[in-house]
């Protein structure tokens, strides 16, 4: 019996394109254009793309926020605003039914975006789960375009200026050629670039507007598909799926600190005893590409937050008093931070297995010297082409001096994460917090 298969709302310009159609997730969607799935991807790295996505799910919640927040894995009082994050929809074992990005743009409650081979039992579920405390309206009448690559800034700048300004992860309401949009900053090919969201009756007009720039082309699922691999982004249904759970996944970083600590979030028992991440995502590598918005970002909590704890990172100190001390071997916090005393200075930075985790490095925000910090603050800020962790004080004390060399050079903090790739100095206020720290054996053995 044959498929009948949806169209978006740009089904016709594909084909006037000369794209090459194919079923994908119920819907008749161009695989490639005459460009070729090479050239696609070569010219989305190096001007900007402009990819389809309209059959992906949106959807606005209001209401009890905590009752979809249960759901998930973030902590939505960490989205503010025009603020956006990734995060995951696990089922009651710990497997995770979709992988989603939610979202304020307007103060209209929360926008969700699921993909689109699981969009209507994401939202069944959803619906059924906040029956009662919550209204989620699905919103098939919105088209979805992401513009992507290292022009998509200047694109953006020219059609929609105030658009352009915002940060990775940012989102609002703009007039995109006297069309209302809802605009992300944000894409899932490793690229700085644009989600656009626009009613399908202005979606064609957009679409040519945005085709019509020098710099853009029409890119098909084949080079999507290419680029989100070169990156090392996950996939639904390849890395990820309903009996893998985020550790198995490599995505504990989607799961917020905060729900960790209370371990409210589904699935908890099983995806504890998973431990640590165990299975990796074999992709070419990304290095090199250093997305503009990424690296130009002053960062902001509402990135995809994880704390560097979700890449783990390590420290160590083999203590020999506990008055002063003399310079003692490297010492590790169960988040992965490493340390190394000498005196009562201490110097922190993550460890190569949270680098591993992270990916290529692409910015790192430190704090300004003279600022105090106490065990658990947030000082430090990595973003990576994977994703955004937050990294925490390993103990009390000032900050003394922050490797500036790492501004200009981010991906140091990969090629040599115990060395040239430090953080801070930071002077001891109570030197026994090191006693509760894990030495090389203890840390390896946490990582095993």
């Amino acid at each position: 019996m044959t498929e009948t298969l949806h169209k978006t709302p740009l089904h016709a310009l594909h084909v006037e394109l000369g794209g090459k159609m194919v079923p994908f997730a119920g819907y008749d969607m161009p695989v490639q254009y005459p460009l070729g799935i090479m050239g696609e991807h070569k010219h989305c790295r190096e001007q900007a793309g402009l990819f389809d996505v309209s059959h992906m799910g949106q959807a606005r919640y209001v209401g009890d926020e905590s009752a979809l927040e249960a759901l998930l894995t973030c902590d939505l009082s960490e989205i503010g605003a025009g603020e956006q994050k990734y995060t995951l929809l696990p089922n009651e074992r710990g497997g995770i039914r979709d992988d989603l990005m939610v979202s304020r743009p307007d103060g209209k409650g929360v926008y969700l975006v699921v993909n689109a081979a699981t969009k209507d039992a994401d939202f069944a579920h959803i619906e059924a789960a906040t029956a009662g405390k919550g209204t989620l309206t699905r919103i098939p009448e919105r088209a979805l375009l992401a513009l992507q690559g290292p022009a998509a800034k200047d694109v953006m700048a020219r059609l929609c200026p105030d658009a352009a300004k915002m940060v990775f992860m940012q989102c609002g309401e703009f007039t995109l050629d006297g069309s209302a949009v809802l605009i992300s900053r944000s894409g899932y090919t490793g690229e700085d670039g644009f989600e656009i969201s626009i009613p399908e009756a202005d979606a064609e007009r957009i679409a040519r507007l945005l085709l019509a720039q020098d710099e853009v082309e029409a890119i098909g699922l084949g080079a999507r598909d290419s680029l989100r691999l070169e990156a090392g982004l996950c996939l639904y249904g390849h890395d990820m799926d309903e009996n893998r759970t985020a550790v198995e996944a490599s995505l504990i970083w989607a799961l917020a600190q905060s729900r960790r600590e209370r371990g409210d979030f589904p699935g908890r028992e099983r995806t504890g005893r998973h431990g640590l991440c165990r299975s990796r995502l074999h992709g070419t590598g990304h290095r090199g590409r250093h997305p503009c918005a990424r690296q130009a970002a002053r960062r902001h909590h509402h990135q995809i937050a994880v704390r560097s704890g979700e890449f783990l990172s390590g420290l160590r100190p083999d203590i020999l008093s506990r008055g002063r001390r003399k310079p003692m071997t490297t010492r590790y916090t169960e988040d992965h931070e490493w340390i190394t005393v000498d005196g009562d200075i201490a110097t922190v930075g993550i460890t190569g297995f949270a680098a591993n985790q992270l990916g290529d490095v692409v910015f790192v925000e430190l704090p300004e010297v003279g600022k105090a910090v106490s065990k658990g603050d947030e000082f430090a800020v990595v973003e990576s082409v994977k994703a955004a962790s937050e990294v925490y004080a390993p103990v009390d004390g000032e900050i003394t001096a922050i490797n500036d060399a790492l501004e200009g050079e981010p991906a140091t903090v990969n090629e040599d994460p115990s060395g040239a790739g430090w953080f801070v100095k930071i002077k001891l206020s109570d030197a026994s917090q090191l006693d509760g720290l894990m030495d090389e054996a203890a840390y390896n053995a946490h990582t095993a």
